[in-house]
């Protein structure tokens, strides 16, 4: 355990000298300024924050997707093709715990820029005139947990290929999971015949699900479109996508672990 820890600081200082994880943060915060800004325009405090809210949402789904596939896709492959995690590896580190401290550290970078953006989205919301809006902080959870998921995947390919295939990787394992949310609506709502149910349950069930905060349920329910919340339509038949049972939570924190165990079976069979 204490081996762990110190890789975890190691990589701690890392993560705090790279100029991506600034460059991704720093962009992150302004978008979310401008989404303030432009919010301040509209009339009302319904609308207003409808618009903090929709903004702030396709902030967390873009950014937060391309902070989770740059984190998670870089985890390995540089350090293995230069030597370093060979030398971390003869200096007494194992495998799997430089797997965990990497993948650990990386989870909890990604999670303070989340906390970033949502402390100036919820910083606006005060200036809107709202004040604390729980909502949000709900929706900046759900897509911590989202954008967690596609960086462990990322990061399991990246400890057997290439940056490149295992940022792609990461985007496939976010849209699945959502696919199958969205799948799983559907079906609930009979806009896909029951006979297709063998098709859907057994994925939904087995494989990783996307969370869906009541911030979103909400804004499909109130027509409130965004990048984040399309309107969603199947077989010609509009379907609204509720807000995920804390068994999904569950469920798809435990394939997070799944994720890391299988990243240390990968680097296990990596030349480093």
């Amino acid at each position: 355990m204490s081996a762990l820890v110190s890789l975890a600081r190691a990589e701690d200082v890392l993560a705090l000298r790279s100029r991506l994880v600034w460059l991704i943060a720093a962009a992150g915060a302004a978008w979310a300024t401008v989404i303030v800004v432009l919010a301040h325009g509209r009339d009302g405090v319904i609308a207003r924050q409808d618009a903090l809210q929709a903004g702030g949402a396709s902030l967390l789904l873009l950014g937060g997707l391309a902070a989770a596939v740059a984190l998670g896709a870089t985890a390995f492959p540089r350090d293995a093709h230069s030597g370093y995690l060979g030398l971390l590896q003869v200096a007494g580190a194992g495998r799997a715990g430089i797997a965990v401290a990497r993948v650990l550290t990386r989870l909890a970078t990604l999670a303070a820029i989340m906390l970033l953006w949502w402390a100036v989205l919820e910083i606006g919301s005060v200036t809107l005139g709202w004040g604390y809006d729980p909502l949000l902080t709900g929706h900046a959870l759900a897509m911590t947990l989202n954008t967690g998921l596609a960086l462990c995947a990322a990061a399991l390919m990246a400890s057997l290929i290439g940056s490149v295939a295992a940022g792609v990787f990461g985007v496939m394992a976010y849209v699945a999971a959502q696919a199958l949310v969205n799948l799983k609506a559907a079906l609930d709502q009979h806009a896909i015949a029951a006979s297709q149910s063998h098709l859907i349950t057994p994925f939904y069930v087995a494989l990783p699900r996307s969370i869906v905060s009541p911030m979103m349920e909400d804004h499909q329910r109130r027509g409130i479109t965004s990048l984040a919340a399309p309107h969603l339509e199947v077989n010609n038949l509009p379907v609204i996508v509720p807000a995920s049972h804390w068994l999904s939570v569950v469920w798809t924190l435990v394939w997070l672990v799944a994720l890391m165990w299988l990243t240390t079976v990968g680097l296990g069979r990596r030349q480093l």
